[in-house]
């Protein structure tokens, strides 16, 4: 996979700004003209929104800013991220940051996304549950799993640990969570009886199943 070294940032459709990456593998980042007028600072403290370039100087997030760190997945989607690489021959000590953030495009959970986006797969996807699950297990028992394209479009760029897919059931649109190998086999009923228990206690929830 070629190393991307620009990315365009943007917030609903607007466009924010522009990501480059440095000769010592940070990623700067500068404000557009038109988000200087009307928008707002993107991360108060680290981006104010000023007309100039900003470089990181710490290394907290391998050379990105926090909020662009953001919108990477965490161990299930970097684990589903490796597989799929390797499966394709592909290196993932080779992708830059930005090449990260150019995986995760416009597929996101987070309000920003990145152009251009890079496609690493195209493969059609199922809802079959019980069939994902089982492959979320083999997956996290490093076998061989004949879904990990389907299991990437579906969820490789959501946040957390534990295997998850963004999904629509009957028009709306759901996250849907599987055990991690660490999980009890009532792990999803305990979860259920802890949001039941945060709503009974007047705490805004998310529609849950």
């Amino acid at each position: 996979m070629r190393q991307g070294n620009v990315l365009r940032v943007f917030y609903k459709e607007r466009f924010v700004g522009t990501l480059a990456m440095t000769a010592n593998r940070k990623a700067a980042f500068q404000y557009s003209d038109e988000w200087m007028e009307n928008g707002f600072s993107i991360s108060p403290f680290s981006l104010p929104l000023k007309k100039q370039v900003f470089i990181p100087t710490k290394d907290y997030f391998s050379g990105l800013f926090g909020v662009f760190a953001d919108s990477l997945p965490d161990a299930w989607g970097r684990l589903l991220l490796h597989r799929l690489l390797t499966e394709h021959n592909q290196n993932i000590d080779d992708l830059t940051v930005l090449d990260r953030l150019a995986i995760v495009g416009n597929s996101g959970m987070g309000a920003l996304t990145y152009e251009p986006q890079k496609e690493i797969t195209n493969e059609n996807t199922t809802n079959n549950l019980d069939e994902l699950a089982e492959q979320c297990r083999k997956i996290l028992n490093t076998e061989f799993s004949g879904k990990l394209d389907e299991l990437y479009v579906l969820g490789g760029t959501s946040g957390g640990a534990r295997p998850k897919i963004m999904t629509e059931i009957d028009g709306e649109n759901w996250l849907i969570k599987f055990p991690a190998h660490i999980d009890g086999e009532n792990a999803g009923k305990m979860e259920y009886d802890y949001a039941c228990c945060a709503k009974r206690c007047k705490i805004v929830m998310s529609e849950f199943e």
